[in-house]
């Protein structure tokens, strides 16, 4: 009787290290070298790479020119 306890127990064990390894594998991790706040580009840089590298043909249902004067 003993042995079947240790050995539920032992099984119980494997099963919760298991599923506590598993969570701490799937942690979401941050990424040091990527900050939003480190670019400082101007509205009017913006509008100029937009207007270069904006391929109308890929967005048929978007208007062609955004507002701008909505941009923050």
């Amino acid at each position: 009787m003993k042995k079947n306890k240790l050995t539920n127990y032992l099984k119980i064990g494997i099963l919760f290290f298991g599923i506590s390894l598993l969570l701490w594998n799937c942690e979401k991790e941050t990424n040091e070298n990527f900050s939003p706040t480190s670019y400082n580009i101007t509205i009017d840089e913006t509008i100029a790479e937009f207007s270069i590298n904006f391929n109308s043909e890929n967005f048929r249902f978007i208007p062609k020119k955004p507002i701008w004067k909505d941009v923050k």
